[in-house]
């Protein structure tokens, strides 16, 4: 383990042993013996932490602690880090700004090198203050195993924080286990998780307050699968061969064992979580939360604290988000961002640690769904590669410093995957994906929670993936960069192969019924087919131009993003298509109208003739163009298109259509080309002889047209589950 890593765990350690054995109601400073041994960083900045905690329970019993008195105490804080730590500071002004004696601008005059973040910081009307409940330790007095408390029997305590305690009880009334958090009846948690209703997101079932003590009793959905942190920890222990989604199973199933619970006998996840190997696992907990954070979003609630000790699993192996205690709901009156900002270091955004230094570049108001979404990507990593994605993060002498270097390091240091790891192809996919979820820059991180969910969906997905990112393929790339001409390409050519056989048919024909009409033929040829040709060029631009202009755009990087254009593009082969059929028809009924113009002896039979032989091979020709031009629009088209969130919500209703068409046009590049062939029969000897020839090229061009309908089918299966799960 890095000495670094060490050092995190020294402070959390610490933490944990004087909230679990440490508290007390008499006397200041009585946290010595919870302190490391060794002067040094880790000891520095556990003595900050426990003052702070031991600076809120005294307050809840009426006692004012100073910043002074800690630092009297505790000399070693300001050799080492230069004055008094910031953090005390801002402790003391929150205790104290319910108290009448309390003015913002004392701090500001005592300690002049925090002017600017005291006032700062005072600046915020919403900050949390003290209540009148009691210490923690008189809650866990009132909550003893085996009690009855309200509705709740209590059974086991199941975890305890500096606030509040968390206890396994029996609601009596409902017959039900649920989690009971006992803390002091402050904050808005509990209106905040009312707001959400989600299957990854621990749901809340009641709460209360009880007036003596004054204390918020609120009981949520028991989920005694352990925490995302068991698995990571279980996970560093074993070689990257060795991982899969059967190690999830086991932390599962220990947890399930030390609450005492049987493992569910059949279950479908846990099925599918023990056939899958560790990229798949880590991907579907990613889409879980990630699909979690996205409906919270929508809610207008940020969770700000992500990581993996916030992520439970239940006894099928699903995520379930939890604590959003520090959570911030938009539609819950008189709060504001900074009310309850807070969250782990080495999980924040870079924006989130400005907040936390407070340097006044970035407010907690400014924060967005981004941070959320970088901190997921954080957890997602190390679960992927069992370390974090700063694995060397250093503790410094005071937690401005310690911020300041976090900071520093997410914006220079790109993170690197551990040697040893495999790198196949799906997980440099998914290390691709989870890198740009960990962008510093906010404005180039993937933006939602829902596009995170989409890549990683997509990353499950290599069929997908390769119809997503046309720019992959030197083709699909150069496709990309000349929309225009690749579409030109797939529908004139076909029509312009069919122009030229349709006149060397037709020149035979005449030539055998009406010798002296050869030059009237051509003639009307040439004229129908600039006029034609040249109808179909503008209306090909007019449909098809716009289209390829935003792929050219969105191509190199232009984010703006219209939808309308997905849809544009799937229908233009078949737009196109339609046009060309009545181009091909119109001509069919002006030639003959031209030649018996130019000739006595053209008869209604050689109208009908020519008219056939167009319909033919107008309608061979535009089956064609449809085909090239659908399967450009799904295969390289539409990757460009749907944009980062890649969520199509009626992509199955365009799929399901555009197939329906795919079936119509192959049907008519089946059946009529049956019908030109016969057409030749009644020819001259010499056209016939290259009956075999023509044979072998409806042959090919059948051919063709089966693969790229497969090709469509098969893009639009594969991308259905990525883009409209």
């Amino acid at each position: 383990m890095p000495q670094e890593t060490q050092a995190w765990n020294v402070v959390a350690d610490c933490v944990e042993a004087y909230l679990s054995n440490g508290q007390s109601e008499e006397g200041l400073l009585s946290f010595d013996s919870y302190l490391p041994p060794n002067h040094g960083p880790s000891r520095n900045l556990a003595i900050i932490e426990l003052a702070k905690i031991e600076m809120e329970q005294h307050a809840l019993l009426g006692i004012r602690p100073t910043v002074d008195e800690y630092m009297t105490r505790y000399p070693e804080l300001i050799e080492c880090t230069g004055g008094v730590p910031l953090d005390l500071i801002l402790e003391e002004m929150r205790l104290r700004m319910s108290s009448e004696s309390y003015v913002a601008s004392d701090y500001q005059t005592r300690y002049p090198q925090h002017a600017s973040a005291i006032k700062r910081y005072s600046g915020y009307s919403g900050l949390a203050t003290i209540s009148t409940s009691r210490s923690m330790k008189e809650v866990h007095a009132l909550f003893r195993v085996g009690d009855c408390y309200e509705d709740f029997q209590i059974l086991n305590l199941l975890g305890m924080g500096g606030f509040a305690k968390v206890y396994l009880a029996r609601q009596t009334t409902m017959q039900r286990m649920v989690a009971l958090k006992v803390s002091a009846d402050s904050g808005d948690e509990a209106k905040t998780l009312a707001q959400l209703d989600h299957p990854n997101i621990v749901r809340v079932f009641d709460v209360r307050t009880v007036s003596v003590p004054k204390l918020r009793l609120l009981s949520m959905q028991y989920v005694p699968g352990g925490t995302l942190a068991e698995v990571i920890a279980m996970a560093k222990d074993e070689p990257f061969s060795s991982l899969s989604g059967k190690l999830i199973l086991q932390v599962v199933d220990k947890a399930l064992l030390s609450a005492g619970l049987p493992a569910p006998e059949e279950s479908l996840n846990r099925t599918k979580l023990a056939q899958s190997d560790w990229f798949e696992a880590v991907c579907e907990i990613g889409i879980q939360l990630a699909d979690a954070l996205d409906y919270a979003h929508h809610q207008k609630v940020l969770h700000r604290d992500v990581k993996p000790a916030n992520v439970l699993l239940t006894a099928e192996g699903i995520c379930k988000l939890a604590d959003f205690n520090i959570s911030y709901s938009e539609d819950i009156v008189g709060t504001n961002p900074a009310t309850y900002f807070g969250g782990s270091l080495i999980y924040m955004s870079p924006e989130q640690l400005q907040v936390a230094s407070w340097t006044g570049e970035v407010q907690a108001e400014q924060l967005d769904g981004r941070s959320d979404v970088f901190s997921l990507a954080a957890v997602l990593w190390e679960l992927l590669t069992t370390e974090r994605p700063w694995p060397n993060d250093p503790l410094k002498m005071d937690w401005g410093a310690t911020v300041a270097e976090l900071h520093r390091r997410r914006l220079q240091d790109p993170p690197e995957v551990p040697e040893g790891m495999e790198q196949s192809q799906s997980r440099r996919r998914l290390i691709h994906c989870l890198r740009g979820a960990l962008n510093p820059i906010r404005e180039m991180r993937t933006n939602s929670p829902a596009a995170l969910a989409g890549q990683l969906r997509l990353c499950r997905s290599p069929e997908a993936w390769s119809v997503l990112h046309p720019e992959e393929s030197r083709w699909s790339r150069l496709a990309c960069n000349y929309p225009t001409l690749l579409a030109l390409v797939a529908v004139f050519l076909p029509n312009g192969l069919a122009g030229a056989f349709n006149y060397h048919y037709n020149l035979a024909w005449f030539t055998k019924t009406h010798p002296s009409g050869h030059k009237d033929l051509i003639d009307v040829s040439i004229l129908l087919n600039i006029v034609s040709f040249g109808m179909g060029g503008v209306f090909f631009f007019y449909i098809v131009w716009p289209v390829s202009r935003e792929v050219y755009r969105r191509m190199h990087g232009d984010r703006r993003l219209d939808s309308a254009y997905i849809q544009r593009a799937i229908l233009a082969g078949h737009t196109v298509a339609v046009f060309g059929l009545a181009l091909w028809l119109t001509a069919g009924v002006l030639f003959p109208t031209f030649l018996s113009m130019r000739m006595q002896a053209f008869s209604y039979q050689d109208s009908v003739h020519f008219f056939m032989s167009l319909a033919v091979c107008g309608a061979i020709a535009v089956s064609y163009p449809f085909l090239g031009m659908s399967l450009i629009a799904v295969k390289i088209w539409y990757g460009v298109l749907i944009g980062s969130d890649l969520r199509d919500p009626i992509f199955r209703e365009r799929g399901k259509a555009l197939l329906r068409w795919c079936d119509l046009y192959l049907l008519t590049a089946t059946a009529v080309p049956l019908a030109g062939l016969g057409m030749l029969l009644g020819l001259t000897a010499p056209v016939r002889s290259a009956l075999g020839f023509l044979v072998a090229i409806s042959a090919l061009g059948l051919f063709l047209a089966f693969r790229v309908h497969h090709r469509i089918h098969d893009s639009i299966e594969k991308l259905a589950p990525v883009v409209d799960p």
